[in-house]
């Protein structure tokens, strides 16, 4: 199957329906996401080390996942 792109912000989304896109782009289209600007949702931050990282890495793969991203 083929997955189509969305780039939202500085984040690229890849998804496989093309009605999760066009339902994306019209709410941004009508500014539907604009209503929760004011929404304050305390989030985690955590902090890989690189062992961490290298576990997850391959422990990926052994399940046989087909992508994997790390974003910084």
């Amino acid at each position: 199957m083929k997955s189509i792109s969305f780039l939202l912000d500085e984040n690229k989304v890849v998804n496989t329906s093309a009605w999760l896109v066009s339902i994306i782009q019209f709410a941004n289209k009508i500014h539907f996401f604009d209503a929760f600007d004011i929404f304050d949702l305390k989030m985690k931050t955590i902090d890989y080390t690189n062992l961490n990282r290298l576990q997850t890495l391959i422990s990926s793969i052994t399940m046989g996942c087909t992508y994997t991203s790390d974003y910084f």
